[in-house]
């Protein structure tokens, strides 16, 4: 897909510069279709220089920043002023039970957490939802 937008050449990143058109549950999933309609790029950054390179481009273009991590924000909009940052490859856990603490990436889900200890919630593990 072409990009129209100034200054994707820089990202070095996966990023998606959808058309009106598009199927947005396809490329952005969320719980909910609430408020939502296409915006005008969906990075997915990796290392924090992705991130860093998308807030320029973001300023650069006059973009808001919505950064998504589960995708249960219901109440955000995203619209053609808006630059996604999907979080999802953000998602180290650091878990200290001596000193009681955990320490998450944006990215994690909170069924990541749940199965990174070997927990279950009976009532997501048939769905796999929430992770």
């Amino acid at each position: 897909m072409a990009s129209t937008l100034p200054g994707t050449d820089r990202l070095a990143c996966l990023f998606i510069v959808p058309e009106a058109t598009t199927n947005l549950g396809n490329v952005l999933p969320r719980w909910t279709q609430s408020h939502l309609s296409a915006p005008a790029i969906i990075i997915t950054p990796n290392p924090e220089d992705d991130i860093v390179a998308a807030i320029r481009l973001a300023k650069e273009n006059d973009l808001n920043i919505v950064p998504g991590g589960g995708g249960h924000d219901t109440f955000t909009t995203i619209d053609n002023k808006t630059a996604y940052l999907d979080l999802k490859n953000f998602n180290d856990i650091q878990l200290d039970q001596a000193s009681s603490t955990v320490r998450l990436q944006a990215g994690v889900r909170t069924g990541n957490l749940l199965k990174y200890e070997g927990w279950r919630v009976e009532q997501y593990a048939e769905r796999e939802t929430c992770g």
